[in-house]
């Protein structure tokens, strides 16, 4: 578990800011949880489309999408 603290709080500010200008609705829960991923520099992995407003904010991995193998 990683602690929320005053770097995930001004993340939050400015991914919300930008929202806001941008007239992107995202829940506030989910712009909690974007915002701490991008805090820490994390992966988010979600198959949620309201994150696709954002994905130029932090990286995001959709891992129920199928992937060709290079071994196959």
């Amino acid at each position: 578990m990683l602690p929320w603290d005053s770097n995930a709080a001004k993340v939050y500010a400015r991914l919300r800011a930008s929202c806001e200008r941008d007239a992107a609705p995202l829940g506030t829960m989910d712009m909690l949880i974007a915002a701490h991923s991008a805090a820490v520099g994390a992966v988010l992995v979600t198959n949620d489309k309201a994150f696709r407003i954002i994905k130029h904010y932090l990286p995001i991995e959709d891992w129920t999408i199928p992937v060709a193998c290079p071994f196959d």
